[in-house]
């Protein structure tokens, strides 16, 4: 009833949406959810070298394709801008509508500024309301399962090599891939 939703509610209540808005639901516009990951570890007790040197994954739950890269910060350069082109070009959505989903942050609102104005396709930004992590679920699921992944495959590479790689190092950029398209 209404007076357990005004009692129980995290977060105001949602607006009707339009028929366009009901769509992305759908799926019949393809939607393409991103987020930073950092992968420091509950070992690190330097807060800085924890939150250091972020990923950006980006998830496509029709197929649940996801990418990752190192992007050293969470500053939106032009390489990070193309590389988003070239994920969207690979998924065949260079020539159709999309949509870029992610949280408010304000490097991820600018990416998806940046990439919709590249694009000859109509691109819409979606951000989910803070503090609202059901509507972004499947990309944080996909961050954690990805940065599982990437922990499993470097702990095997260190314990083969016995020796601990540093975060910086370059194999670990292939480890990123490798974990990604696991």
């Amino acid at each position: 009833c209404r007076h357990c939703v005004c009692g129980r509610a995290v977060s105001k209540p949602h607006r009707s949406r339009s028929e366009e808005d009901r769509d992305f639901g759908r799926e019949r516009i393809p939607t393409i959810s991103s987020d930073h990951c950092f992968l420091g570890s509950a070992d690190d007790v330097d807060e800085k070298k924890a939150h250091g040197s972020p990923f950006l994954v980006l998830f496509y739950s029709e197929t649940e394709a996801v990418y990752a890269i190192d992007v050293a910060d969470k500053a939106c350069k032009p390489w990070i801008v193309e590389y988003v082109l070239n994920v969207l070009n690979e998924l065949g959505y260079s020539g159709i509508k999309v949509a870029l989903k992610s949280d408010a942050a304000p490097e991820l609102r600018e990416l998806k500024k940046l990439v919709a104005a590249k694009r000859s396709c109509p691109t819409v930004p979606l951000e989910v309301p803070a503090r609202e992590s059901k509507a972004n679920g499947a990309v944080e699921r996909a961050v954690r399962t990805w940065q599982g992944q990437f922990r499993t495959l470097k702990s095997h590479l260190e314990s083969g090599i016995d020796m601990t790689i540093p975060r910086e190092h370059p194999i670990l950029q292939w480890c990123a891939w490798w974990a990604a398209s696991l």
